[in-house]
């Protein structure tokens, strides 16, 4: 609903409750029952999906802090004392072993960045 809408559903409401008090008051009741008939089960559906998308994001917590453990294994192999930048230039070792970490969690971290 934009603004404009809204303003008319407001002007409408004060003429009505102004000529017509006794039918105005029923009639946004009844148009209130008929929006949440309307909307909750849309609501109801994405909440549902929120929480089994968050109960699989959950679940796989465990597996992205295995990859990061993993990660932070090889990066502390090659340069322990983190010296170096990797956007310059990496050693051809790294990089293989980087490419096979991300290979194995690529699913997992798909889902974690696709949230």
């Amino acid at each position: 609903m934009n603004i404009q809408t809204l303003l008319l559903l407001l002007i409408a409401f004060m003429i009505g409750n102004h000529w017509y008090p006794d039918y105005v008051y029923p009639a946004v009741i009844v148009a209130l029952i008929v929006w949440a008939i309307n909307q909750l089960p849309n609501w109801w559906h994405q909440r549902k999906s929120e929480k089994a998308r968050q109960k699989k994001l959950d679940a796989d917590a465990p597996l992205r802090e295995e990859f990061w453990r993993k990660h932070q294994a090889i990066r502390d192999k090659y340069d322990p004392k983190h010296e170096w930048n990797e956007a310059t230039s990496l050693p051809g070792e790294y990089q293989r072993e980087m490419d096979e970490l991300n290979d194995q969690y690529r699913a997992v971290m798909d889902r974690w960045h696709d949230q």
